[in-house]
This record gives structure tokens, C-alpha cells and sequence, in this order.
């Protein structure tokens, strides 16, 4: 069993396309959960056992892209959002800055 959790652990890995430190975090969590899984159980756990509580390693790795892919939408919709709200609050300081200098040039007068 130790061996074919090895090899879960690396097919995994191998096809995450994230950074090192992202790979292990997940890594890392889902041996916890896995060792969890096994410690409660009242039988003896096998590979398909894994397979079918946590999925294949494909699977899993569609879940984390998926769910990556959600939250980089997310952030690219903030982000927008953000971008959108500075250009208006500019907009606005420019147009109160070309009223101001108007109206000041206005007011003062030079003989």
C-alpha cells in the first residue's frame, strides 16, 4: 500500500502545473486527509479505496485546475473592477482640476 501511495502522490505531482511550494501544500494536505481516511476506517484500505474517496490522479488534478482557473476569474474580475473604479476617480480629479483652474482664472484678474 506505502508503494502505490507513493506513486498516487507522484502522478499527482508530476502533472500539477503549479510551483514547487504550491505542489507540496497540496501534496501535503491530501496525504493529512488520505491518513485521516486511513486511521478511521474500520478496514483494511486499499489503492481503490483511495481511488474512489479521493479520486484518481487525473481528477484530482482537473479539481485543482478547475479550481484555480475559478479563483485567477475571480481575481481577474476584482482586479477590473478596481481598475475601472481608479480610472473614474481620476476622470473625476481631472475634470475638478480643469473646473478649478477655470474658475480661478476666472476670478483673478490682472490690470
Amino acid at each position: 500500500m506505502k508503494s502505490e501511495l507513493k506513486n498516487y502522490y507522484k502522478s499527482i505531482c508530476e502533472d500539477l502545473d503549479y510551483s514547487f511550494y504550491v505542489k507540496r501544500a497540496i501534496i501535503k494536505q491530501l496525504k493529512r486527509n488520505i491518513n485521516e481516511f486511513i486511521e478511521t476506517s474500520e478496514k483494511d484500505i486499499t489503492i481503490t479505496d483511495i481511488y474512489d474517496r479521493f479520486g484518481k490522479p487525473d481528477e484530482i488534478i482537473k479539481s485543482f485546475d478547475d479550481n484555480y482557473l475559478n479563483s485567477l476569474k475571480k481575481k481577474k474580475k476584482i482586479f477590473t473592477i478596481i481598475i475601472i473604479g481608479l480610472a473614474i476617480v481620476v476622470i473625476i480629479l481631472i475634470i475638478l482640476i480643469i473646473f478649478l483652474f477655470n474658475h480661478l482664472g476666472e476670478t483673478i484678474t490682472i490690470e
